[in-house]
């Protein structure tokens, strides 16, 4: 590892190129200079190569690597055999970043000597220009009180506290090097494994509350708009990070059960037909729900997530989509809320501000200084109207 890079940021690329200066813009800018941002183009078959060779010859510490198309995880596991930095980084072509993001991680896990530190997030809405906290990325309730913690300190929620996406997370680059982590070489739920594992091997893991990340979550051709192309992917992925915990003798039954689940449950979700669903049920009908210890539907605290694990443990794919439907819809109401509040507020600061620079202006020509400095304006005024009359 190069003494003088504190943090590697890995970022792999595909047909992203709409979005793709606005990331790289907010990468570059990092208040943290002390960085390298390596880009591995997946095989892109639009602009985006383009783009990232403008960006390269003009920035030293940002390099391209290409490949095939391999998916997002081989991609971080290329990138990540040529990181030299203390730190991990691993962000999304599409997303974008706080400028003050990398800095404010990198002291927070030096700070408190953490192999991990996880921060907030905001969604973007493009269709609207609107973003929105999510609260699911550092879930206040399950963090203990003394931070940092780790699976001993918070073996109740240690999965819990955090969802699996690996861009709202620092990991220190020994760490990652020590425990042999790697990324799954599938189309989705790449860092799923990578994630967990680390989060349970971790010895300290820290937060930064504050949302660093902006991402977009339905733009077309995204990895969290293909789950239906992929279909039982992800819960193989589940089922292979269990055995690795079991192996590791590290598992933490009730929180991994719970984190499982719920990812299930979103692939459930975000399934485009019929077919394609009962496929996800018909896996989770072999051994998948054995394997996942989640042969027993009390270890799900969440009363409503345990309705729907009894109604996949009878088979039933029909009463498992109306309690989805249900609930999906319910949560679109409160999303809707929430948006309508943000549009609200907006406009609300928009006035606010708006009125401030009325009474700053009319408070300006009311002053002695305004009138001094008209007075002495008006008589050149004057004299240059009567020169052009002549």
């Amino acid at each position: 590892m190069a003494d003088d890079i504190k943090v590697s940021v890995i970022v792999p690329v595909y047909n992203s190129a709409p979005y793709l200066r606005q990331c790289l813009d907010s990468i570059v800018g990092q208040t943290l200079r002390e960085i390298e941002i390596i880009c591995v183009d997946d095989g892109s078959t639009d602009e985006s190569p383009a783009i990232l060779g403008e960006y390269a010859a003009a920035d030293a510490r940002l390099r391209v690597l290409h490949q095939q198309n391999q998916y997002a995880g081989v991609a971080r596991n290329n990138g990540m055999a040529q990181a030299r930095g203390k730190y991990l980084m691993f962000w999304d072509s599409d997303d974008y970043f706080d400028l003050t993001a990398l800095e404010k991680l990198y002291n927070q896990c030096e700070a408190d000597e953490a192999d991990i530190c996880v921060c907030g997030v905001k969604r973007q809405y493009d269709d609207i220009g609107a973003t929105i906290v999510e609260p699911n990325y550092i879930r206040e309730k399950c963090l203990p009180d003394e931070i940092p913690f780790n699976r001993e300190t918070n073996e109740e929620f240690i999965l819990n506290f955090a969802t699996p996406a690996v861009w709202n997370k620092m990991f220190r680059h020994s760490f990652v090097e020590q425990e042999g982590l790697a990324f799954s070489p599938t189309k989705s739920a790449n860092d799923v494994f990578f994630v967990e594992v680390a989060l349970c091997c971790a010895g300290a893991i820290t937060v930064v509350r504050e949302p660093l990340v902006v991402y977009r979550r339905d733009r077309e051709g995204s990895l969290t708009n293909t789950l239906s192309s992929t279909n039982a992917i992800p819960i193989h992925i589940w089922v292979e990070t269990a055995q690795e915990l079991e192996r590791r003798d590290i598992m933490p039954r009730e929180s991994f059960a719970n984190r499982a689940f719920a990812n299930l449950l979103y692939i459930l979700r975000n399934q485009k037909s019929y077919p394609a669903f009962e496929m996800i049920m018909d896996a989770l009908g072999g051994k998948a729900l054995q394997q996942l210890q989640l042969d027993d539907a009390s270890i799900i605290r969440d009363e409503w997530q345990q309705s729907c694990l009894e109604d996949i443990q009878s088979g039933s794919a029909g009463a498992v989509l109306v309690n989805l439907m249900n609930h999906s819809y319910g949560q679109q109401v409160r999303t809707l809320a929430k948006l309508r509040l943000s549009r609200e507020k907006r406009r609300e600061l928009k006035k606010e501000l708006e009125q401030e620079r009325r009474k700053a202006k009319k408070s300006a020509k009311e002053s002695r200084a305004y009138k001094i400095g008209r007075a002495l304006v008006s008589p050149a005024g004057k004299i240059k109207n009567v020169l052009s009359s002549k």
